[in-house]
């Protein structure tokens, strides 16, 4: 609909040669190209960032932990594009409002500003996030579910606030420019929104520009910066798709395992959710035909499997690792929590459940 409007829009605008000010006119005020850097952050912050997540990624490594890794090197890729932004950022043709430099100055110094530090702030808030569930355990707890979803919802959140409260005082700002000074600048760039959204304009040098409805920054097409920074997204969804596919066909290929080592642990193999625990913690061993209900709180669940932490009525917090349809279940009782695990046939279950009773009974 938007378009439809807007194409019909600038063809009557183009029939009469209508325009809002100056057309194909680029304005520069001297006093802002030398202070243009000095408004924003220095990039040299998302080095700290970048060092956390390395070290996330590290501690996951010492401890063999996958999903950790996984943490770690999102965060790390995270900081990056970050980085690439703020300093596509910092290449942003400066807007010039009035002829007073002091005004111009403390507009674009004030944009700056906020955009600058709410890249910084995503990339130290995703590094924190990797490092604290690796260091503190939380990638293999069964609160990592509900966390992981607040922690999405923040960050999808955060840039929509942070735009929202820039452009709203940005408009504020302006208005009051209006009122002081009498003749702010108006550029009419109509040619260069295609369809009223897409901006491409190959005179403007700048990477990103502001949107010209709605929040936020939009990318110039045109350029090369702009090109790349498109093409790296949608190589990063298909990654992030190819991920999520691989991720699928592991839990459906890879059945658990569950072994005891020579050490006399008791080892669950799962592609996503191994888990392992010596033998004298088992409190109690038993085959069970049917679970209670419960609800997923960090896992995977299918019509034919569940594997991860659940939370089961009357047992609390319980790591599964089933095959839904093909009973009994071996349940073991640890000291706050349950395992639950089965084989996809039943003669392997109990040749399974009978072979780790027999070695708790000559546990130490």
């Amino acid at each position: 609909m938007f378009v439809k409007y807007h194409r019909a829009a600038a063809r009557i605008k183009c029939e009469h040669d209508w325009s809002m000010g100056e057309r194909r006119v680029v304005r520069a005020d001297t006093t802002l190209i030398f202070l243009k850097k000095q408004m924003s952050l220095s990039p040299i912050w998302f080095f700290a960032p970048f060092l956390l997540s390395l070290a996330a990624v590290f501690c996951a490594w010492r401890s063999s932990s996958e999903f950790g890794i996984i943490l770690g090197i999102q965060a790390a890729g995270m900081t990056l594009l970050f980085f690439l932004l703020s300093l596509a950022f910092r290449r942003m043709r400066t807007k010039v409002y009035s002829a007073d430099s002091a005004i111009n100055e403390g507009l674009n110094r004030a944009q700056r500003r906020y955009w600058s530090a709410l890249f910084l702030a995503m990339a130290i808030l995703d590094a924190a996030f990797a490092a604290a569930a690796v260091l503190t355990g939380l990638e293999t707890s069964a609160r990592f579910g509900s966390v992981w979803h607040t922690f999405i919802a923040i960050q999808v959140a955060a840039p929509f606030a942070i735009a929202w409260y820039t452009d709203r005082k940005m408009n504020e700002w302006s208005k009051r420019l209006r009122e002081a000074d009498g003749q702010p600048f108006y550029t009419d760039d109509d040619e260069y929104w295609i369809n009223g959204i897409n901006y491409c304009n190959p005179n403007e040098r700048s990477t990103l520009v502001p949107k010209r409805t709605g929040l936020g920054l939009t990318l110039n097409m045109a350029t090369r910066g702009g090109k790349v920074f498109m093409g790296a997204t949608l190589i990063l969804v298909a990654v992030i798709i190819a991920g999520l596919a691989i991720f699928l066909v592991r839990e459906d290929w890879m059945a658990p395992t569950l072994t005891v080592d020579t050490d006399g642990n008791v080892r669950v193999q799962s592609p996503s959710y191994g888990y392992s625990f010596p033998l004298d913690q088992i409190r109690e061993l038993r085959l069970e035909d049917e679970l209670p209900d419960g609800t997923r709180t960090n896992g995977v669940a299918t019509d034919s499997y569940a594997r991860g932490h659940f939370r089961l009525e009357s047992w609390g917090n319980t790591r599964a690792y089933i095959f839904k349809h093909s009973p009994p279940y071996i349940v073991i009782r640890l000291a706050d929590e349950y395992i639950v695990f089965n084989d996809n046939k039943a003669l392997d279950t109990r040749r399974t459940f009978e072979e780790l009773k027999r070695k708790v009974r000559h546990a130490p």
